[in-house]
């Protein structure tokens, strides 16, 4: 039978209604009840059948007839999908070229400015070191320099010392000359010391700037941008997208974090109801509960 005619339809739908609602009023409560399914369920097994044979024709015909539309769509359709994956695969890579030479060119530059700012920080980084330098010797020859003072100092304390036990004129004008030298020693001693210091507390302040410079070098960084091309109705999305490389890492990892991500895991469950019929429930897993379900099948008369 390939068609169902009005007469087969509502010679099936009384039946079918009534089985219904037979069904929903039944109540199982003692063995007599409980033998009245069976029968039951023969019935509605027959009544399966005379649906399926007055509706199925018709389904396996309008299918065939669905399926023949599909295939000759397909032999149209289909190379423009194709021709229209291959120019976008085309346009992606002409922009993925394009961007590539933009990060290389942004590399360049890049390591161009880095290159210059090391250079200058070396310079002054040399420029700060020969400061301290100059900073040091500078104090070396204070440090002479006080020591030329003392020593004049004490010339002139043995100068006076000398006029104060002169016998005579010529010895108090002999000690007095020597007292006066040794005095002006001193002072010049002195005044050379404290330029010395004044020279090296420049040195140490330009040092101290030179050292500021070397660590505030930046040379400014050109941004470089990939040309892109823009058609009205057209654009280009980027989707970023993950994939699990080891998922025995993946797994132990949730230990780590505490289960941060153990939303990401979704367990095999077909895997689980093989294992479930092979040990008929009886194994233990960590998070698992094997359980039981019963159902039933029946057969048309």
């Amino acid at each position: 039978m390939t068609t169902a005619t009005q007469t087969e339809i509502e010679k099936v739908e009384k039946p079918v209604n009534d089985m219904v609602a037979k069904v929903n009023a039944l109540v199982v409560n003692d063995t007599q009840t409980r033998l009245s399914v069976g029968a039951l369920l023969t019935a509605i097994k027959g009544l399966q059948k005379e649906v399926d044979e007055g509706y199925d024709g018709i389904i396996k015909s309008a299918h065939t007839t669905w399926k023949g539309a599909l295939a000759k769509k397909a032999k149209y359709y289909d190379p423009l999908v194709k021709a229209e994956a291959l120019a976008k695969q085309k346009a992606l890579a002409y922009d993925e070229e394009v961007e590539r030479k933009a990060r290389e060119e942004q590399a360049r530059i890049l390591a161009k400015a880095k290159a210059e700012e090391d250079r200058k920080r070396r310079e002054f980084e040399e420029r700060a070191r020969k400061a301290e330098e100059a900073a040091r010797l500078e104090r070396e020859a204070k440090e002479k320099a006080e020591a030329e003072a003392r020593a004049a100092q004490e010339a002139q304390r043995k100068a006076e010392e000398a006029a104060r036990v002169a016998k005579n004129a010529k010895e108090r004008a002999i000690a007095a000359k020597a007292e006066a030298e040794a005095r002006e020693r001193a002072e010049v001693a002195r005044r050379e010391a404290a330029e010395a210091e004044a020279r090296a507390a420049k040195q140490d302040a330009k040092n101290e700037a030179l050292k500021q410079r070397a660590e505030e070098v930046f040379v400014p960084v050109e941004l470089v941008e990939a040309p892109t091309v823009k058609i009205d109705g057209q654009k280009t999305s980027v989707l970023h997208d993950a994939e699990i490389v080891d998922m025995k890492a993946f797994v132990m990892g949730q230990a780590i974090t505490n289960g941060l991500f153990v939303s990401l895991l979704s367990p095999n469950t077909k895997a689980l109801k093989q294992l479930a019929t092979a040990t008929r429930g009886t194994l233990k897993i960590p998070g698992v509960r094997f359980f039981t379900t019963k159902s039933m099948s029946a057969k048309a008369s």
